[in-house]
């Protein structure tokens, strides 16, 4: 559920959708993909270069304000050749995140 009430103490923070990129040149860093987006939008965004697995380009994590996602998840918005996909969070076992019986430590 979302919640629909309207609280004073509390204040929400919009979700943020990650976005996988790659097949960049390997000189591309985070700054130059932050400028790229705030070229669009200018906003927060949250942009991790990645452990590329071969090594002649660039791989990022970007993390994009949900209200913007439809406009930058398109082919249009990258550059020619770009790889664009969802960003798959690694599964983790639940022991890891400190749960034991259903409950939190």
């Amino acid at each position: 559920i979302l919640g629909s009430a309207n609280v004073a103490k509390l204040s929400v923070v919009e979700k943020t959708n990650f976005l996988f990129i790659s097949r960049l040149n390997p000189a591309i860093g985070c700054n130059d993909i932050l400028e790229y987006l705030k070229d669009f939008k200018d906003t927060t965004y949250v942009v991790e270069k990645l452990n590329s697995k071969y090594p002649g380009y660039s791989s990022f994590k970007i993390g994009v304000p949900a209200s913007l996602f439809n406009n930058i998840y398109t082919p249009e918005f990258w550059p020619l050749g770009t790889f664009v996909s969802i960003f798959k969070f690694p599964r983790t076992p639940l022991n890891s995140l400190g749960v034991a019986g259903g409950e939190n430590i």
